[in-house]
């Protein structure tokens, strides 16, 4: 899935971009109320970091 939205054929890297910021406002908002859910959107947000490099 990661190397869809990273450049795949018919991919948007917009798209990616979208997903990733939407990632981040979650774990902004959920991180009092739901550290979990807060923690689990960091590591998703930095493993498709990971995942598709520069």
């Amino acid at each position: 899935m990661v190397y869809l939205l990273a450049g795949g054929i018919g991919s948007d890297p917009a798209l990616l971009t979208t997903v990733l910021c939407a990632a981040l406002m979650v774990a902004t908002a959920t991180r009092r109320a739901a550290p979990t859910l807060s923690a689990i959107c960091v590591v998703a947000y930095l493993s498709a970091r990971v995942a598709i490099g520069r």
